[in-house]
């Protein structure tokens, strides 16, 4: 079993949960109050404070950003070397300033929140208090979940 961060790919299709729309649950609603975390006076939220996906993921859609592997580049389907890159989980960019933040934080705005939500960090030899991580598992998944029993 090895642990990493998620690619960019990896997170956006575990974080739509199956939806191909901008919300895994539909378009926004009086339901956006259930999945998102919303500003506190001591910043971000403990995990699973609001509901999960339907892939059992808590804090998708805000909280704290996630780092991803993949490193960043605005125009990355239009460089020349991204023709070589495979469609299916592609890896991003063999290089860049810093890696893809996604998914938002509790600072921000709600319009701007959705499956695609994705950014550069601000600084990228700094720590903040609304970027975090979430490692992917690969490996037999059995193993897994003995050492890893499913929330209820």
């Amino acid at each position: 079993m090895r642990g990493n961060l998620p690619t960019e790919a990896q997170w956006e299709f575990a974080c739509r949960a199956g939806s191909d729309k901008r919300m895994f649950f539909g378009e926004p609603s009086e339901l956006l109050q259930q999945f998102i975390v919303r500003a506190s006076p001591y910043g971000a939220k403990p995990v699973a404070t609001m509901q999960p996906n339907v892939f059992g993921l808590f804090d998708i859609y805000s909280n704290v950003w996630e780092w991803c592997s993949d490193n960043f580049e605005p125009n990355y389907d239009a460089l020349p070397s991204a023709v070589d890159t495979p469609r299916l989980d592609p890896t991003g960019p063999a290089y860049g300033k810093a890696h893809v933040i996604r998914g938002g934080s509790y600072r921000t705005p709600q319009q701007l929140l959705g499956s695609a939500c994705r950014c550069l960090p601000s600084t990228v030899d700094l720590s903040h208090d609304n970027v975090g991580f979430r490692v992917v598992i690969t490996g037999e998944f059995s193993k897994v979940v003995n050492y890893y029993p499913l929330v209820e």
